[in-house]
């Protein structure tokens, strides 16, 4: 990215996110044990609730990264951009692990 500029608003959704999913796989460790009705608990259960928001935020900003009005290209161009960026390993890891 060095033409482009960086958001300080997607960079922060970004590291929210982030925190959130810390927090989630954290909480779920604990969340694992038989559960009380201590106020640590409730907190954790809270905490895990309101983290549920990472995995949106993460789909809004690829969304958003994607769909960019300055990139004026065509479908033609924005799917074969794709495939050779995603589709072909898509493709070829589960064949190396079938053959491996």
């Amino acid at each position: 990215m060095p033409n482009e500029q960086r958001s300080v608003a997607l960079d922060l959704i970004r590291i929210t996110a982030t925190f959130f999913v810390l927090a989630i796989h954290c909480a779920a460790a604990y969340l694992s044990l038989p559960l009380s009705t201590s106020i640590s608990t409730i907190v954790l259960l809270w905490l895990q609730t309101i983290s549920k928001v990472a995995v949106p935020f993460f789909i809004m900003v690829s969304g958003y990264l994607l769909l960019t009005p300055t990139k004026n290209k065509g479908l033609k161009d924005f799917y074969s951009d794709r495939w050779k960026r995603i589709g072909i390993p898509i493709l070829f890891w589960p064949l190396f692990y079938y053959i491996a």
